[in-house]
């Protein structure tokens, strides 16, 4: 997750080339890359395992500094790092915490992540992972400290539901795997679904194996992928994931699972991440029910696509259309005060009567004070009988 170690590294990419085997069959047909921005047809080499998510729930685990994921609806969560660096051999394990260490570190990271006492608690012990093994000697020592660590983590946090990040497409050793979600150990799935690949179609086979391995193991947990909204295949550049791939991304996991969490590093938000950021919010905000509504269709950007300059007013075009069948009502574009002091103005806030299909356009005023200091914002253009939403980028 947030420290990849070369033998982190090399262990994703040995298991990586199995699922590559696996999928060499769907060809390059349909595969994208990257650079790609609209949505084409994947072929998928595994068929996708029956879908079961009936409610699905978007959790915050990133570091953008400053983001405030949560204004969009995204639940924070926290995941728990190996500060300890623990690892297992065939004649046992080293470096293992005493209790109170590890509770102190579970209550730490609770509070780091501003994390609920009720929201997911991620262990990321990559260092132990049992499909990481390379004997069975190491798998059962491994078992064997993971059912102690859970056993504390609940103990450190008993309303937490407790959870395991691992690499879920890979089913080395399964039987001792299956041990751990069982009761009194965790309570859900979450797999690693990060964009390794250089094409979709990789990552969804790669989706499809873990949701159909995490449902051998215990069809009655929730599982909750672990996804980054930046590309994770190219050594040292992590370029943001866009609009249209991101849609894809949580599509297919609303269709498969119960719910993600989102992770980051530190990394610095910019124009870039308008595509992820924009999907984020509008998926999270019909997710809970609070969502664009309204008569009329209303488009706006800022002159760079999404980003709000901080100390200063922005010109954004807005245009007004009735799509529907009948003429519209005159109505009033209403200024909404933002977060931390955004404040909105129109140079012409009456919206005049629109026959079917006709358009009006205006510019909204968007001020921005110095002394804002989160990255993103959720700014409404408000007229009354509907509400549009509007996501930007404030580097």
């Amino acid at each position: 997750m947030s420290k990849k170690t070369p033998y982190h590294r090399l262990i994703i990419g040995s298991l990586l080339v199995i699922l590559a085997v696996l999928s060499f069959t769907a060809g390059t047909a349909n595969a994208r890359s990257i650079s790609e921005q609209q949505p084409k047809g994947v072929r998928i080499t595994t068929p996708p395992p029956t879908p079961q998510a009936t409610s699905f729930t978007l959790y915050d685990n990133t570091s953008y500094p400053r983001a405030n994921l949560e204004q969009y609806g995204l639940t924070r969560a926290a995941v728990v790092y190996d500060v300890w660096h623990m690892a297992c051999t065939d004649t046992g394990c080293t470096n293992i915490p005493t209790q109170s260490d590890f509770t102190a570190k579970v209550q730490y990271f609770v509070s780091q992540f501003r994390a609920a006492s009720t929201t997911p608690l991620t262990l990321d012990f990559e260092n132990i992972l049992m499909v990481s093994a390379t004997s069975a000697a190491q798998a059962q020592n491994e078992l064997t400290l993971w059912q102690q660590l859970i056993t504390w983590a609940h103990e450190a946090a008993p309303s937490a539901p407790i959870g395991m990040y691992s690499y879920d497409w890979s089913t080395s050793y399964t039987s001792l795997t299956q041990q751990l979600y069982t009761p009194g150990y965790l309570d859900y799935f979450a797999p690693a679904m990060y964009t390794y690949y250089s094409t979709l179609s990789g990552w969804d086979n790669a989706l499809n194996l873990a949701v159909t391995h995490d449902q051998s193991l215990n069809p009655a947990l929730p599982i909750y992928p672990y996804i980054w909204p930046q590309w994770d295949n190219s050594g040292t550049s992590h370029p943001f994931i866009s609009a249209s791939d991101w849609t894809h991304i949580l599509t297919s996991l609303q269709a498969q699972t119960q719910g993600a969490i989102l992770w980051s590093s530190n990394d610095s938000l910019d124009a870039t991440a308008c595509g992820w950021v924009g999907v984020t919010s509008d998926q999270a905000a019909v997710l809970t029910g609070t969502q664009s509504y309204g008569p009329l269709t209303i488009s706006a950007a800022t002159p760079d696509t999404c980003s709000l300059t901080r100390g200063a007013t922005t010109a954004v075009g807005v245009t007004v259309t009735n799509n529907g069948k009948n003429a519209s009502a005159p109505a009033t574009l209403q200024p909404v005060a933002g977060q931390q002091g955004i404040t909105e103005s129109y140079s012409d806030p009456n919206i005049p009567t629109l026959p079917p299909g006709r358009s009006w356009t205006t510019t909204l005023n968007i001020t921005v004070p110095s002394t804002e200091t989160d990255t993103t914002a959720l700014l409404h253009i408000n007229y009354g009988t509907g509400d549009q939403h509007l996501t930007v980028v404030v580097p």
